[in-house]
């Protein structure tokens, strides 16, 4: 699927099937930011797609880093914090945490249980939304997942750490995570992509939505992950090149883009 992607930022269009079978085109943008006292700023590296999750220590027992970005869509806005190095766990033990987004707050503490980090996918919160794998599903649903398989799998932060939505330019704050006394803070974008294309000949404009905001646990840096997912009604083939721009959110799209 070609993508003319007129960002600063990586992007892909991502042919996937839905949990209800259907031939989902998915456009996603995922933009790294550095935390700057003049507010975001893009980074000079840009984190690639996660096409598989991101995991450290030893394979029998991996901790998570980053989630994958292989989800046709979240129904909630994920936020965590990529797990820290080993080392600086160690040196802060017990040391707090503080998040703040918006009026809602959110707190952690350093411990080689990361909790603010991404769940893994065996984790209760997520398995109790995958659905039942069982012999009725392996004769009448594989590959695809259960019918009574939950969206909200997809969902890979804590339940206080996910919103409905959040506001253009809602103010999230951090403390303690960059050092004892430190403070950053950083308002989400007043600019969003919007995607501009055909699929079987029917040209659309779509908004893509915010779904995921990972603040590094490493230095000063947010990775925001926006998304939208079209649905082929017959063939990946059908879909037309498309073009993917950043603009101002209270600016019409439509003229903008067409």
């Amino acid at each position: 699927m070609e993508l003319l992607n007129q960002t600063a930022h990586v992007a892909a269009m991502v042919p996937m099937v839905g949990a209800s079978g259907e031939l989902n085109a998915v456009a996603i943008l995922k933009a790294t930011y550095s935390i700057s006292p003049q507010g975001l700023l893009p980074a000079s590296v840009q984190q690639d797609i996660a096409y598989s999750d991101i995991t450290t220590g030893p394979p029998d027992a991996p901790k998570p880093v980053y989630d994958s970005d292989l989800v046709d869509r979240k129904p909630a806005i994920d936020l965590y914090v990529s797990r820290p190095s080993t080392d600086r766990l160690s040196e802060r033990d017990g040391e707090t945490i503080r998040i703040a987004v918006g009026a809602q707050r959110i707190e952690g503490r350093f411990h080689d249980q990361w909790s603010l980090g991404p769940l893994p996918r065996n984790h209760t919160d997520r398995v109790a939304h995958a659905g039942t794998y069982d012999e009725a599903w392996q004769r009448t649903r594989m590959p695809l997942p259960p019918v009574d398989f939950d969206v909200r799998y997809h969902q890979s932060a804590r339940t206080e750490q996910t919103f409905e939505s959040l506001d253009a330019e809602t103010r999230i704050a951090i403390q303690g995570l960059y050092g004892a006394e430190s403070v950053v803070s950083f308002a989400l974008p007043d600019r969003a992509p919007v995607l501009a294309g055909a699929i079987a000949g029917v040209r659309s404009v779509r908004w893509l939505s915010l779904d995921t905001i990972c603040i590094s646990g490493v230095s000063p840096m947010v990775i925001l992950t926006w998304r939208c997912a079209l649905v082929c009604p017959r063939s990946f083939e059908d879909v037309a090149p498309h073009s993917l721009a950043m603009i101002l959110r209270n600016r019409d799209a439509l003229a903008l883009v067409s």
